[in-house]
């Protein structure tokens, strides 16, 4: 289902979807400055500012540890990367990568002597993912998916399982974490119907696609795979990661 933003300058919602483009990009602008002055600099403004990003990437990294996934990881649509980062720590070696070609570079600056993390651009519609299992053999998607549609993630995934790589971890936030089915239920019923709701509102635009586990499993099954482990992350009560084993056990090295 399509996501709406909600209304600019309206009351409800985060303040996320009340700013404009332009404070939008003031802010990036504005953490850019503060983060990308030195490595120092950069952990500084996450463990000020991004403390929930960083955390959602210390419970990754315990997520691999625990259930003994092995090997480096190819990090798709990083952005400011202080999720994905935290799995270095473990003595992984990281390719980040980005739609956002600038960011990128400032990137590759700022961590210019880290013999284990490597910056490249990378459209994930358009560019191949030839040779990189070799190297990185588990892919990590962090909130990125829902800017895509049904079958550009259905391609999406046919590519990477062509391509070798041995797990994927999606990470997903467009659920609601409720413990009674019921109330879970009519809550999401609630949800969608606002989502729907602001189709029509002419102050809103488009932000990207909500999708429950159902859909997952739905395009994971073309591709003959299916999701080996859901778990709910305790970050604002509606993270979800997903494990999909891209190769089966048997012809893993």
């Amino acid at each position: 289902m399509k996501i709406y933003a909600e209304p600019l300058n309206e009351a409800g919602g985060g303040k996320h979807d009340r700013w404009s483009q332009a404070e939008y990009e003031a802010q990036r602008k504005h953490y850019d400055k503060a983060r990308f002055t030195s490595v120092q600099d950069y952990h500084l403004v996450g463990n000020r500012d991004f403390k929930k990003k960083v955390r959602l990437g210390e419970l990754i990294r315990d997520f691999l540890k625990g259930s003994k996934i092995d090997g480096n990881v190819f990090c798709v649509g990083v952005g400011d990367a202080y999720t994905e980062i935290q799995l270095a720590q473990d003595g992984r070696n990281l390719l980040l990568t980005d739609f956002d070609a600038n960011t990128i570079e400032n990137y590759k600056k700022l961590f210019s002597g880290s013999e284990k993390l490597r910056f490249e651009r990378l459209d994930l519609l358009t560019d191949g993912f030839e040779g990189i299992a070799k190297d990185y053999p588990v892919v990590l998607s962090t909130e990125v998916l829902y800017n895509f549609n049904d079958n550009e993630v259905l391609d999406i995934f046919k590519r990477m399982q062509a391509a070798g790589f041995s797990d994927l971890i999606i990470i997903s936030a467009t659920h609601v974490k409720m413990e009674n089915l019921l109330i879970r239920a009519l809550k999401m019923c609630l949800v969608y119907f606002r989502m729907y709701m602001k189709r029509f509102d002419k102050r809103t635009k488009f932000y990207g696609y909500c999708r429950e586990t159902y859909i997952y499993k739905r395009l994971l099954k073309k591709c003959g795979l299916s999701i080996d482990h859901v778990k709910e992350m305790d970050i604002d009560c509606c993270t979800i990661l997903y494990h999909v084993r891209l190769k089966p056990m048997a012809v893993r090295a």
